[in-house]
Order: C-alpha cells, then sequence, then structure tokens
C-alpha cells in the first residue's frame, strides 16, 4: 500500500511531463505565429502529424518518448486528469485506462 505522499509525488511526476509536453505543442503554434509575423511560409501542421512526445507516467526516471499525433495529443489532453503513456508504464492504483493505442495508453487519473 502506498503512502499519500508517495501518491502525490506520483502525480507530481506526471504532471511534470505533461508541462514538458504542452511546451513542445505549443511549440508548434509558436513557430508559426512567428512565420505569419514575419510574412514568411508557415509550417505545416496538421492533425495528423505525429510528434514524439515524452512519456506522462509516474515513474520519475523515465524519458522513454511515444509518437502521438497532434490531433490526438489535443483531444486526450482537454481532460486534465487523463495522461500518455507506454504500454506497460499505467499503474492501476492510481488511474484508470480509458484507451489503448498501438504506440501508447491514454489513463486518466481517479482522484
Amino acid at each position: 500500500m502506498r503512502s499519500k505522499t508517495s501518491d502525490r509525488r506520483l502525480e507530481e511526476n506526471e504532471a511534470n511531463f505533461r508541462q514538458i509536453n504542452e511546451r513542445v505543442h505549443e511549440g508548434f503554434k509558436q513557430l508559426n505565429a512567428t512565420a505569419r509575423e514575419d510574412r514568411q511560409p508557415e509550417f505545416r501542421i496538421e492533425d495528423d502529424m505525429a510528434v514524439d512526445f515524452f512519456c506522462e507516467c509516474s515513474n520519475i526516471e523515465c524519458r522513454e518518448r511515444i509518437r502521438v499525433k497532434l490531433g490526438d495529443y489535443e483531444r486526450i489532453h482537454k481532460d486534465r486528469k487523463e495522461y500518455t503513456v507506454r504500454p506497460g508504464h499505467e499503474i492501476l492504483a492510481v488511474e484508470e485506462v480509458v484507451s489503448r493505442e498501438p504506440d501508447y495508453i491514454v489513463v486518466r487519473k481517479l482522484t
């Protein structure tokens, strides 16, 4: 049985990687904003464009990447309790599996 402290630490680690991934996602939007300001061609960013994001699992040593299409990333992360993790990285004590994709699993925090 894990303590409340260790559960909180697991959630904090997931949140940290989620923030990194959100910065990557936002970076694509900023590149195009800069291109528009400079009157340059925008980068072609399609919903079906796959990007390697960090696994958002609880393991503080995990640095694995998962390939997620940008449109899927946006749809999944509209729910602030949902995270994308590598298969096998889910921890059922603190999250439930929402869906399984070939390259990643979507989990939802129980708290």
